[in-house]
């Protein structure tokens, strides 16, 4: 199972897996209590392969598998460590970003779904960016990575607003005003594929 990218930027790491192994596989190369683990916390089988490609994840980061936990909301987190993670999956790829402050990313794939659903989450001001081509996708995986770095009480509709969005530069400035407080979001982006690749970079409070 091959790594298929990894990004630095500042204080956070990113790893991009390519998914490729059987459950089988995946299980084998990981040791008796980490694949013990998954198989009594996860039933299904799609989630099981997404908790082993974790773990080769967070190797990939020289982060014990056994050393995360989750909160109610189901947000990771690495007990007495004072790194932050995140997690996202999306077809044949998952992404972790490691970071020395809160964090969140989402990866998606392209996919006409997201149109179905796009009034749950677009708001006005980002119907000036439907010109570009793979805008909803784009905002869709934006507004997912903010709403990972707090992990709940997030509307994705009313609470986070794309202001700018700079398809060249792979960059987004997007603005909170909710549960959490105000404040403005840097967000970094890429795209391989028929993926697209949204991470929190900084949050400041305002």
């Amino acid at each position: 199972m091959p790594l298929f990218k990894e990004l630095k930027d500042n204080n956070s790491s990113i790893f991009i897996w390519e998914v490729s192994e059987s459950e089988t596989d995946l299980s084998e190369g990981l040791n008796d209590l980490i694949t013990l683990r998954i198989m009594q916390n996860n039933k299904l089988k799609k989630r099981r392969i997404e908790k082993y490609v974790q773990a080769y994840l967070l190797r990939q980061a020289n982060i014990d598998p056994l050393s995360v936990s989750y909160s109610p909301s189901g947000k990771p987190f690495i007990e007495s460590n004072h790194l932050h993670i995140s997690f996202s999956h999306s077809g044949k790829f998952a992404a972790l970003i490691v970071s020395n402050t809160v964090c969140g990313i989402d990866i998606e794939k392209e996919n006409q779904k997201i149109e179905k659903i796009s009034p749950k989450f677009l708001n006005e001001v980002e119907r000036n960016f439907l010109h570009i081509p793979g805008a909803l996708t784009w905002i869709w995986c934006i507004k997912e990575a903010v709403f990972k770095y707090f992990g709940e009480q997030v509307s994705f509709k009313d609470d986070i607003i794309i202001d700018r969005f700079d398809q060249k530069l792979l960059t987004a400035q997007v603005s909170y005003k909710g549960f959490h407080g105000n404040g403005k979001f840097e967000i970094k982006l890429d795209r391989f594929e028929n993926y697209y690749l949204a991470y929190t970079k900084e949050f400041r409070h305002i």
